[in-house]
């Protein structure tokens, strides 16, 4: 079920264990990927 975009499932977890190497290191990226968006959003706001 290709779409030719890329979606919440793409890259898939696989592929990020791969790069990141552990699932620990992976969890703390999308932390802070999270905290910087969270914190970009709250400046737009003001």
């Amino acid at each position: 079920m290709a779409h030719g975009y890329d979606t919440m499932m793409n890259p898939s977890i696989e592929d990020l264990l791969e790069k990141t190497g552990s699932k620990f290191r992976l969890v703390s990226l999308s932390a802070m990927r999270s905290r910087e968006i969270t914190s970009y959003l709250g400046q737009l706001s003001q």
